[in-house]
């Protein structure tokens, strides 16, 4: 299950009642690329069974989980907060300073909401972000945001 992105049977699970919801919920909604699942985008990125892209290895320097306080939270906040958590980890020694340039290391020492050339991804999996390489993040697909993060922008 890790190599699609779930820790568990049970987050993958959850996962597809999320889907369920979404997709219920209006004839107009659907998976955005859902003809990649199982496949692999012409960008490179592997798309797991549901059409959820899947971000891996040096595409992704961090992940965090949200409390739950912040699932409908604004992007602003939750970005900040996964910015803190990650500051917190680089300083602990968790994750390695040389992954980011000295620009993202000063807008994450000032635990800025964006940082230059990362995305911060709402994966499907309810509360997981994830900070992506924004190149790799600009393929199209449904996220968390839209599945448990109320759709807010």
């Amino acid at each position: 299950m890790k190599e699609f992105g779930y820790d568990s049977v049970e987050e993958f699970k959850a996962v597809v009642g999320y889907v369920d919801a979404h997709l219920n919920a209006s004839p107009k909604h659907n998976i955005i690329n859902k003809g990649l699942a199982g496949g692999t985008h012409m960008k490179g990125i592997d798309y797991d069974v549901l059409g959820f892209p899947i971000f891996k290895g040096e595409d992704v320097k961090f992940t965090h989980k949200l409390d739950e306080s912040l699932f409908i939270a604004k992007d602003d906040a939750q970005f900040e907060e996964c910015t803190r958590q990650l500051k917190a980890a680089i300083n602990k020694g968790e994750i390695p300073r040389d992954i980011f340039t000295p620009k993202q290391l000063k807008m994450i020492e000032l635990e800025l909401p964006r940082i230059v050339d990362l995305t911060w991804h709402h994966h499907q999996v309810p509360g997981k972000m994830q900070l992506v390489v924004s190149a790799k993040h600009s393929v199209n697909h449904l996220g968390g945001n839209k599945l448990w993060g109320g759709g807010i922008r």
